[in-house]
């Protein structure tokens, strides 16, 4: 391009310069300034043609950046209005994603979560109304005389421990179990059922029970009693270990499997103990047999008042034996005294002389005093037995 234009300049000087000197002088024109003319005159058609052919080509680029121009401003213009709708696109999926779940739960969980609750309360409802048709019937065929009715209804009634019994229910089987004389397990079946359920009639029942005092019936007695506070029923106990000390035994097997504590409570009760205190000692060893594995059970009132019994009886036995001994000393005394007198023995010169005034041999043993003391002693036999001299010389 500089050369293009270093050209054009150099022609329109040199072309400025020809016109000049055709209007002041007269030039004189030869051949070689004619061709060289000529070469000229070429070279600036080629110029003229070149510059012609680069103006098209320019305008050819100028069109063509305008049509680029044109382009783009119409793709962009094209980006825009899809931006436009890209946007609105996201933003109404932003919505739509906010929306839906809301949606969903509002017009498909919700509704189903309904219809499921609706539906649990119904199946609770017939439920609750089938287990008051069971119960009702169960004391209804416990009340029976069909044994075979009453044995089912003993078992079905079990599986509903947890049921709310209706006073009304409750009396009708204590009034069941108090005139159940021949079946046990439809009497214990009841049993087992009131001694969960708390009132005032269910505790005029267990107290009865107490005072019969059946082995049978303890344990259910023993729970409603440690239920409702054991020490509140210490009168009841104490009366039916004073009836017979072995309810204590059967007391202590049931409230230990229940509680401990309790067993310690009951045992550190001064009106327990008092209660059976004539037969403490014989009542001990099976007392052990449930005690044993308790903690702290030997610090109780109950083991301190039988310790003390133990020792006031040992130091009577001992005080026994010892009369015993010196019964059986005396007894031994008067013993020698006459088998002395038999032998017709006397006392010589320091020597046993016999009826015939022969000497008697002197044998040497152990002679046991009262409380175990021994002593080596001389004597003499007679008819197999050993007299001491001390005895042959009181007749001398």
């Amino acid at each position: 391009m500089k050369r293009i234009f270093c050209l054009i300049i150099i022609a329109f000087f040199v072309l400025n310069c020809f016109s000049q000197q055709n209007q002041n002088e007269k030039l004189i024109i030869t051949p070689e300034l004619e061709a060289e003319n000529l070469t000229y005159k070429k070279e600036i058609e080629n110029l003229n043609t070149l510059i012609n052919e680069k103006q098209m080509e320019i305008e050819r680029n100028k069109m063509n950046i305008d049509l680029l121009s044109s382009a783009i401003d119409y793709q962009n213009k094209i980006l825009d209005s899809s931006g436009h709708w890209i946007t609105l696109m996201a933003v109404f999926l932003t919505i739509l994603a906010v929306i839906l779940p809301f949606l969903t739960y509002l017009f498909g969980i919700k509704p189903s979560q309904d219809l499921l609750k609706k539906n649990k309360q119904l199946v609770e409802k017939l439920l609750v109304k089938r287990e008051k048709d069971e119960v009702k019937e169960c004391i209804a065929a416990l009340d029976s005389q069909n044994i075979t009715e009453k044995n089912r209804a003993a078992i079905l009634i079990n599986s509903y421990l947890n049921y709310k019994f209706t006073q009304k229910q409750i009396n009708q089987m204590i009034k069941i179990a108090e005139s159940e004389n021949d079946n046990e397990n439809i009497k214990q079946t009841i049993n087992n059922i009131l001694s969960i359920n708390q009132s005032e009639q269910t505790e005029a029942y267990f107290i009865n029970l107490m005072e019969k005092a059946q082995t049978s019936d303890f344990y259910y007695i023993i729970r409603f009693f440690l239920l409702k506070g054991i020490n509140k029923y210490i009168t009841e106990i104490s009366k039916a270990c004073e009836k017979d000390p072995q309810n204590l035994f059967n007391i202590l097997v049931y409230l230990k499997s229940m509680s401990n504590t309790s067993v310690i409570e009951l045992l550190n009760n001064e009106q327990i103990v008092q209660s059976c205190k004539e037969k403490l000692l014989a009542i001990k060893p099976v007392i052990d047999n449930v005690t044993s594995t308790v903690a702290n059970i030997q610090e109780t009132l109950f083991y301190k008042t039988i310790n003390k019994m133990e020792e006031e009886q040992k130091k009577r036995e001992e005080a026994e034996e010892k009369q015993q001994q010196q019964e059986k000393e005396q007894e031994k005394t008067l013993s020698y005294e006459e088998m002395a007198k038999m032998t017709g023995y006397k006392w010589v010169n320091n020597n046993v002389i016999d009826k015939k005034g022969k000497i008697v041999e002197q044998v040497s043993f152990v002679y046991t005093f009262i409380g175990g003391l021994q002593k080596l002693q001389t004597g003499v036999e007679f008819e197999e037995k050993i007299i001491p001299i001390e005895y042959i010389k009181k007749l001398s």
